[in-house]
């Protein structure tokens, strides 16, 4: 990994994104958004602008809510 960060790329630290987790929206007042699907569209779509093809991401846990959702992201 440590070639990978000298090489350009950049890398992220991130949790909690909770894909497919409908009670989110009020647990962690995510307010902003009528939906789950609103907000599962919403976290890809910045995730896509922002994280390109050779950067790293360590996501520390609880990203998403069951393994369905897990299959449908990356299907």
């Amino acid at each position: 990994m440590t070639e990978r960060l000298k090489r350009g790329s950049d890398f992220y630290v991130t949790s909690d994104t909770w894909f497919g987790r409908p009670q989110i929206l009020q647990i962690a007042n995510r307010i902003q958004f009528n939906n789950v699907d609103e907000m599962n569209q919403q976290l890809i779509k910045n995730w896509n602008k922002t994280v390109k093809k050779n950067d790293t991401v360590f996501h520390l846990g609880n990203f998403a809510w069951d393994l369905k959702i897990i299959n449908e992201l990356f299907s």
